[in-house]
């Protein structure tokens, strides 16, 4: 339970927006939704689907649907508002609770320094915080960036994965869909992991 508070507390922090970044609305919101929707829930599924019930338009259309679940897979999405055309979706997979945050068009460079930010806040006394793969992936823009850090109890191992995926621009990844950015959260077991 201590745990869950300090990663709790660093979220709390959300993105810190210098003069430069405040110009990129689209990377410090997808920061900030993604902080808002996943860590500041803890990545638990039921007060996800709550604050997204109560708040967000669900994606009901099966084909967009499978944009951000996938097509094998079940889950539920949300739209998250946003001004201009730029779109951001919230996604929850019912098989491992991930919790994703999408993002249509952001500065991918702003998002990646939030993101890593965001999770070493949870670095306290008796939580670690690892990163597990910082992987650069071909696409057909140039280099995209897949990047995991786990934020884990040290007593147990249990605690978060936090996955970053990007491109450099929109449809570069994820075959082509209207997608530049993905977040993802979920729990991991420190019994059934893997990791250290």
């Amino acid at each position: 339970m201590r745990f869950a508070r300090l990663l709790l507390g660093a979220s709390f922090l959300g993105a810190a927006v210098t003069p430069a970044q405040a110009q990129d609305y689209y990377a410090i919101t997808a920061i900030n939704f993604f902080t808002s929707a996943c860590v500041s829930n803890l990545a638990n599924p039921d007060s996800i689907k709550e604050r997204a019930n109560r708040r967000y338009q669900p994606v009901k259309d099966p084909a967009e649907l499978a944009n951000y679940i996938g097509n094998d897979r079940k889950g539920q999405a949300w739209r998250l508002p946003g001004r201009g055309e730029r779109r951001f979706v919230l996604s929850l997979a019912s098989d491992t609770g991930a919790c994703t945050v999408f993002v249509e068009s952001a500065n991918r460079e702003v998002v990646e320094k939030e993101f890593r930010a965001l999770v070493q806040r949870a670095g306290q006394p008796g939580v670690s915080i690892e990163t597990e793969s910082d992987l650069t992936l071909p696409t057909r823009s140039g280099p995209g960036l897949m990047l995991s850090m786990s934020a884990t109890d040290d007593k147990t191992g249990d605690g978060y994965l936090f996955t970053l995926v990007a491109g450099n621009e929109t449809g570069a990844l994820f075959t082509g869909k209207p997608i530049q950015i993905s977040m993802q959260m979920m729990k991991i077991d420190g019994k059934k992991s893997g990791l250290k």
